[in-house]
This record gives C-alpha cells, structure tokens and sequence, in this order.
C-alpha cells in the first residue's frame, strides 16, 4: 500500500473513531437529567462538543476521501517519491519526542487550571505557544501568531462559557 493511500485509511479510522466517540458523547448526554434552573442543563456541553467532533471528523474524512482520489489519479515521479521518503524518515524519528512534549503540556495545562489555579486566558495562551514551539514553530511572525491565536481563543471560551453557559473559568 503506498503512502498517500496509508494516510487516507489512517485518516478515514481516526474519523470513525472520533465519529464513535462522538456518538458517545450524544448517548451520555440523552441520559443526564432536564434543565431545571440553568436555561441549557447539563447536557448542554457534551452536546456541544459532540457536534464539534462531528463537524472535524466529517471534515477529516471528505479530506481523506477526496486525498485518496486525487492522489490515486496521478502517478508521482521518482524524485518526489524520493523527498516524500526522506521527509517521512525526519518526521517519523521526531513524533515520539513532540507526542511526549504535547501529552507533558497538556498534564503541565491541567494541573496549572486546577492545582494551582492559573488564570484561564494565561494558560491557554501559554499551552498555545508551548504547543507551537515543540511542533517546530521556527520563525519569530508564525510564533506571534500562535500567541495572538491562543489569546484570542482563551478570551472566545472564556466568553462562550460565561455569557452562555454559565460556568466561571479560571
């Protein structure tokens, strides 16, 4: 099997299991008590994120559906079977170090949210510039970025939890 068709079946599993997990989430949801004060109830948050998963998993497997046609369509040249190899062989020695470092990140991110009561927006924008550096952030406007990103993602989650579901963080 080559490797793009690899990577579109890795892709189409990890969608099925996003797409499990996600039903789930609904499963559990159904089974959790009416709103009796709060306008949303319980539910509300694992139903939300059950349609975020969905959403993502969807658009992981129509990228892997149509990744697999294209790439099944063009036969590719010896050289760029060649530069695909050697940046396989880089990536595939380097995964385990960044795996650990992002699994490590997000026990430090817990553990600051709940044992030490770090700020949420913080945090976050912390966790972010953190994620974007083991994952080879190299130059000084994409490590702005990620930092501009995690801020303005901390502060919309901040807000959608508040303003929406009532829930104080951080």
């Amino acid at each position: 099997m080559n490797q793009p068709r690899k990577t579109a079946v890795g892709d189409l599993l990890l969608a099925a299991g996003a797409l499990i997990g996600a039903g789930l989430l609904f499963w559990g949801a159904s089974e959790l008590p009416p709103p009796r004060f709060e306008p949303l109830g319980s539910a509300a948050l694992p139903r939300i994120l059950g349609v975020c998963i969905t959403v993502l998993a969807l658009i992981i497997a129509a990228g892997a559906a149509l990744g697999g046609k294209r790439h099944s369509i063009q036969e590719p040249d010896a050289a760029s079977d060649e530069v695909a190899a050697a940046d396989a062989s880089d990536l595939s020695a380097a995964r385990p170090l960044q795996t650990i470092a992002v699994l490590a990140a997000l026990i430090v991110y817990v553990a600051a949210l709940d044992v030490f009561r770090v700020p949420f927006v913080l945090a976050t924008t912390i966790l972010m510039a953190a994620l974007g550096a083991f994952l080879g952030v190299a130059r000084l406007r994409t490590a702005i970025t990620i930092g501009i990103t995690g801020v303005l993602l901390a502060l919309a989650i901040q807000f959608v939890f508040e303003r929406y579901l009532y829930v104080t963080i951080g």
